[in-house]
């Protein structure tokens, strides 16, 4: 089986994809609200909060490894 290739290797190692938001958001707001109630706004909504943090956590992540504290 090939491996990924490039930015496609990297974006895996970064953490959840895209679709694996959405997949997760969809799925929390179905067992709060139930299928019918939830629109694909409410989903779009959620993932792109969840999808946000993600970046947010991952670049203070990259921060604070790129600039470590000074010892004392």
């Amino acid at each position: 089986m090939a491996r990924p290739q490039g930015g496609a290797a990297l974006q895996k190692a970064a953490g959840p994809d895209k679709r694996e938001i959405i997949i997760s958001s969809a799925l929390d707001l179905f067992r709060h609200y139930g299928y019918r109630r939830t629109s694909m706004e409410d989903i779009a909504r959620a993932a792109r909060e969840r999808f946000i943090s993600t970046s947010r956590a991952r670049t203070n992540c990259s921060r604070r490894s790129a600039n470590p504290l000074p010892r004392k």
